[in-house]
């Protein structure tokens, strides 16, 4: 109901802003520019109302979807789709971590989640998984590539609480990594397969 009060206030400051500009401001741009109908000030101020009314809709529409809920404490609260959340934890897993151990790609799965409950990360696993720079298989292609019944199997495990890596928030091959001597300044947690999982 408070919506629909908005709407209908908002129209009938739009309709009074179109009275009044019919009766003072139209007749002086009419005379002023040659070139201008009354009718097409009209469409204008049609269209202008139009395009403010699919604006709040727009606007009602994001405010009251799952992914832009408030918490109690005031702070936005992020929902997303557990079957989503599956399919992506999967292909980083299967990208990140095949051929790895079993344990070592649940281990990739509790990192991305350790992320998702940290402060200092984005709150949804899409956010955190598409972040600019954060896993090179995003930026490689190998992202996508089709998950194994292993990695979805690893991402229901992470999904559901399981970390062997106590609490990590990084992991990185020794022998691969970019920015080794980054990694070298954090503090390890474990080792599993080709994996160092690691926190600040």
């Amino acid at each position: 109901m408070k919506k629909i009060g908005l709407y209908r206030w908002s129209l009938i400051f739009l309709l009074l802003l179109a009275l009044l500009g019919n009766q003072v401001f139209l007749p002086a741009v009419v005379q002023a520019s040659s070139g201008i109908e009354e009718k097409d000030i009209f469409v204008g101020l049609g269209v202008a109302v139009l395009v403010y009314i699919i604006f709040q809709l727009g606007r009602d529409i994001r405010a009251g979807s799952p992914s832009a809920q408030k918490a109690p404490d005031g702070k936005e609260e992020i929902v997303s789709d557990p079957e989503t959340d599956l399919e992506l934890l999967a292909h980083l897993i299967h990208s990140e971590s095949r051929g790895e151990p079993y344990i070592g790609q649940v281990a990739v799965g509790a990192v991305v989640l350790n992320r998702v409950n940290s402060s200092r990360f984005p709150n949804t696993v899409e956010e955190v998984i598409m972040a600019p720079g954060q896993f090179s298989v995003v930026d490689k292609g190998t992202f996508y590539l089709s998950p194994n019944e292993t990695a979805f199997k690893a991402a229901r495990d992470a999904l559901s609480g399981v970390d062997p890596t106590g609490g990590a928030l990084y992991f990185y091959n020794p022998r691969t990594a970019r920015n080794l001597s980054w990694f070298l300044t954090l503090r390890k947690t474990i080792t599993i397969g080709n994996h160092v999982f690691a926190t600040d």
